[in-house]
């Protein structure tokens, strides 16, 4: 396999993972209603899982990782606010949102890792899923909210951008992680 083929592999892998990630966003967001957590977390981490599966070019591992996706993401979240109520009251700031966003995506990368069944797996999805979601949450928290508050658009529209940009930086760190774990099998 040539480098330029590489790279489109891996990339495929990352929008794989971006659109899965973000689509199930604002599918859980849309058949939410109220304070209503839980679809909005089990979407994201079942179309995210799935479309990583599909990625992978089985229907099998669609399935796997979408359970795998959904049980990682419920429990990433439910570990970030702990995390959040825990230490929230005394430490705010960009380093406390990337480290929340972390354990958030951290929990979800070793959900997947778990159902393929490979401890490298496991360590390397921990680590690009607490990149991607780490970087992602602190951007929409720091950044995106004000910016996106400031602008001439209409309030559904600030809040669908606002909110889909996170899980979709991270989705492309798990895709973008998962190829280059799949290039490396296949090597």
């Amino acid at each position: 396999m040539t480098k330029g083929q590489e790279v489109k592999r891996i990339g495929r892998f990352a929008l794989y993972g971006s659109v899965g990630f973000g689509v199930g966003w604002v599918f859980g967001n849309a058949v939410s209603f109220g304070d209503v957590w839980f679809p909005r977390m089990v979407f994201p981490g079942a179309v995210g899982g799935a479309s990583l599966g599909l990625a992978l070019k089985g229907w099998k591992k669609a399935g796997l990782l979408a359970v795998a996706g959904a049980i990682g993401y419920v429990l990433g979240y439910m570990a970030m606010m702990m995390a959040l109520f825990t230490f929230g009251e005394h430490w705010y700031g960009i380093i406390f949102n990337i480290i929340a966003g972390a354990i958030w995506g951290a929990v979800t990368g070793i959900s997947l890792g778990l159902a393929l069944r490979n401890w490298v797996w496991v360590e390397v999805l921990a680590l690009a899923g607490a990149a991607g979601f780490g970087i992602g949450w602190a951007g929409y928290q720091q950044f995106t909210v004000q910016l996106i508050q400031d602008t001439w658009l209409p309030s559904w529209i600030q809040s669908a951008i606002a909110f889909i940009g996170w899980p979709i930086v991270g989705g492309a760190f798990l895709g973008a992680s998962l190829g280059y774990l799949e290039k490396r099998r296949g090597d």
